[in-house]
């Protein structure tokens, strides 16, 4: 299917030139004869004018202003979202945070630590070893049946805590940014020697904000881990509107990427990435 594309888009190409030409030709051409008729027109009776001129120039002015509008959509960028993919490492991470589900305290003093959830509107306390094993940590974690939102979190960290130093949060204002020690503190445990912080609070259901805040967040990060090709942006906290900024987002910066924890039983990380193509190429893309 992508040679079919790349065969149709050469011969496409070949012919390109020659339509472009023969259009900008004919709307000269056509413009001048209608200007004639029209000097025609004002100078002369109206018995005199040519009538039939007119006709057929008006015509095929309209069908070349056709025509080279139907060549100009073909350099029209058209913005999709790359194939889904295994995420790759990043030096630096942006990750929305939600409001947590569960309340939360943490116990992370001394060798064993832990992490206390109760789910809003329960009574009962359940109590988390936490190993800093990440992977131990998450499945005991989904063991619970709390269904506790930062989970998945967790699982969208791990393929990179080899690799992370940077992380930065984006948190909701009047929500999760009451939580972001708690959750710096959570991710601590795992990255002791990364710079964890939080972003200023946004509002999520704003995609101006987060798109704002989030290229403010890249620029600064450029500069720390060597370019916009180590940073991830991690979308499983956060809603729907906070995906649509981080996806746009990465239309401006499109060497960064941005990532999801899937919800079904593979729980995969996957990437994606928005990218600009000009309709032609679309295909060879998708």
């Amino acid at each position: 299917m992508k040679k079919w594309f790349r065969k149709k888009r050469r011969h496409r190409s070949v012919l390109l030139f020659p339509k472009m030409a023969g259009t900008a030709f004919l709307i000269i051409v056509v413009g001048s004869w209608i200007a004639d008729v029209v000097v025609q027109m004002v100078r002369q009776p109206l018995d005199a004018v040519p009538w039939w001129e007119l006709l057929v120039a008006l015509p095929l002015l309209l069908l070349a202003l056709w025509v080279a509008y139907r060549l100009t959509t073909q350099f029209q960028q058209v913005n999709i979202i790359k194939p889904k993919r295994h995420t790759t490492p990043r030096k630096a991470l942006i990750m929305a945070v939600s409001l947590s589900n569960c309340e939360i305290e943490l116990d992370l003093s001394g060798q064993n630590k832990g992490i206390k959830l109760k789910p809003k509107g329960k009574e009962d306390w359940k109590t988390i070893p936490l190993s800093g094993e990440i992977s131990m940590d998450y499945r005991a974690l989904e063991a619970t049946q709390l269904r506790w939102n930062w989970e998945p979190i967790l699982r969208g960290l791990e393929i990179h805590l080899a690799h992370a130093e940077h992380v930065r949060l984006l948190v909701s204002q009047n929500g999760s940014d009451r939580q972001a020690e708690d959750m710096i503190k959570l991710l601590g445990v795992y990255l002791p020697n990364a710079c964890i912080k939080a972003l200023p609070a946004i509002t999520f259901s704003e995609p101006d904000e987060v798109l704002g805040e989030i290229r403010h967040a890249i620029n600064e990060l450029c500069d720390q881990v060597g370019g916009e090709e180590n940073i991830m942006i991690d979308i499983t906290g956060g809603s729907k509107t906070t995906s649509i900024g981080s996806a746009v987002a990465t239309l401006y910066h499109p060497q960064a990427a941005f990532q999801y924890v899937q919800t079904d039983a593979d729980k995969r990380v996957l990437s994606f990435n928005v990218t600009a193509s000009s309709r032609d190429n679309l295909g060879s893309i998708l």
